[in-house]
């Protein structure tokens, strides 16, 4: 199985399109699990999908112009700055304790 990489200015191949309708039409996953492995949203797998269906799927990002150097680099900090603040909120909960099991029970 692929998986899916930083973008390297061409954006998503064809290949990574075709693959990932591979995955929902052959092997059976849910559009839900696709999107997670592949890091995509699942309407968007679904849209290959329905193209793929009206033999459209090859057609699908021709009109794209390939990422600039700026593009790509603001995309990897958008992620890393999305990661550090999840990291942060998680550190940031309370850590429960399980107090309770250490009370000692009498037997009166």
């Amino acid at each position: 199985m692929f998986e899916w990489r930083e973008f390297h200015g061409e954006g998503i191949t064809k290949e990574f399109r075709i693959e990932a309708v591979k995955l929902i039409t052959e092997e059976n996953l849910s559009l839900p699990e696709a999107g997670r492995r592949l890091n995509v949203a699942p309407s968007t797998i679904n849209n290959w999908v329905k193209a793929q269906k009206a033999g459209r799927l090859t057609d699908i990002g021709k009109s794209q112009r390939p990422l600039t150097d700026l593009e790509m680099e603001l995309y990897r900090t958008k992620r890393e700055l999305a990661e550090v603040k999840m990291e942060r909120d998680i550190l940031k909960k309370p850590q429960r304790t399980l107090r309770r099991s250490r009370c000692q029970v009498r037997d009166d």
